[in-house]
């Protein structure tokens, strides 16, 4: 009979943890209390048709339509004021920017990340998908 319980080092859950989130079929954008990007997947690669080094460090409204840039910025700051899981933008619609500066609908779903020890301490995560 087989042990049902798999035991593995910290480094191999780590290791499948970041597997996960690359693998994901949803877009997954981290940005600090600032609204700068610190981390993303590869498809957000794709669906924004920008490389990851292109957009570590920079602003999250590069990749929204230039009408609702400076509008964002106070909605990132109302989302660090009080951090919670929700949907963004419910009841209406929501359009990312390609690098291409083509508009395309999306739908976002937002989380806070808490990291202990780190700067500013919190982090907010956006799961993007193109919406149908």
């Amino acid at each position: 009979m087989v042990d049902p319980i798999i035991h593995c080092s910290l480094a191999t859950v780590e290791a499948i943890r970041l597997k996960v989130v690359e693998a994901s079929p949803d877009a997954k954008i981290v940005i600090d209390r600032h609204g700068v990007i610190v981390d993303l997947n590869e498809e957000a690669e794709f669906l924004f048709g920008y490389a990851r080094s292109d957009l570590f460090g920079r602003p999250i409204e590069i990749l929204l339509p230039e009408e609702v840039r400076e509008r964002h910025k106070g909605h990132i700051a109302s989302f660090f004021q009080a951090p919670r899981r929700r949907d963004m933008g419910v009841g209406l619609t929501l359009n990312g920017l390609h690098r291409d500066k083509v508009e395309f609908p999306v739908k976002i779903r937002l989380a806070p990340i808490v990291i202990e020890g780190a700067e500013g301490g919190i982090f907010g995560l956006a799961v993007v998908r193109r919406a149908e």
